[in-house]
C-alpha cells in the first residue's frame, strides 16, 4: 500500500495501520488536529513514513508499536508527545517542537535516532527505553539528550560507573 501526499484534518486518528497490515509506504502525509496523528499497531510490519508533517494532534503525533517502523524526514508540532515508540523504530532527520514530551521510547528493542531536533515545552525531551545512534539535539535544554539518557539509564538499570 502506498499513500502519497494525503491530507487529513481533525480526525480522531489521522492514519491508523491495523494489526496484520504491512508493507506500507507513506510519503508527504499532512495530518492536522485530532487525538493522534499516525498510529501503527502491533503485528504490523514494513512501515516507512517519509516527509511527514503532523500539527496539533492532542495526544501523540506518531504512536507506533510496529517493529522496525522507519520515520524519515518530518516535522511534528503541537502535540502532547511527538513520538511514542513502543517497538523498535528508526527515526532520521526529524524536527519536533511545541510538545510536552519529545520522544517517548518504551520499547524493549532499540530506538535508533539520527539527526533529530527536539524542542519540548514540558519537562521531558526524551523518556528512556533502549536507544542508540546519534541522539536528538534539544533546543533550550540544560544538558544533551545523551547525558539525560545516560542518567536515566543508570537510574533505571541500577548501573554505576
Amino acid at each position: 500500500v502506498t499513500l502519497d501526499k494525503l491530507t487529513v484534518n481533525d480526525s480522531a486518528t489521522g492514519v491508523r495501520v491495523e494489526r496484520g497490515a504491512g508493507e506500507i509506504t507513506a510519503q508527504g502525509l499532512n495530518l492536522s488536529g485530532g487525538d493522534d496523528g499516525f498510529v501503527a499497531l502491533t503485528a504490523t510490519k514494513g512501515i516507512v513514513l517519509r516527509n511527514l508533517t503532523i500539527d496539533g494532534a492532542s495526544r501523540a503525533a506518531v504512536r507506533t508499536f510496529s517493529p522496525d517502523l522507519q520515520l524519515i524526514n518530518g516535522r511534528l508540532t503541537g502535540s502532547a508527545t511527538g513520538i511514542d515508540a513502543g517497538a523498535a523504530t528508526e527515526i532520521t532527520a526529524i524536527t519536533i517542537g511545541g510538545v510536552d514530551e519529545g520522544i517517548r521510547a518504551r520499547s524493549p528493542d532499540a530506538i535508533k535516532v539520527t539527526d533529530a531536533d527536539v524542542s519540548a515545552d514540558g519537562m521531558r525531551q526524551v523518556r528512556y527505553g533502549p536507544h542508540e545512534g546519534n541522539g536528538p539535539r534539544e533546543s533550550g535544554a540544560r544538558e544533551t539528550v545523551a547525558q539525560s539518557i545516560d542518567k536515566i539509564r543508570k537510574a533505571y538499570l541500577g548501573v554505576h560507573d
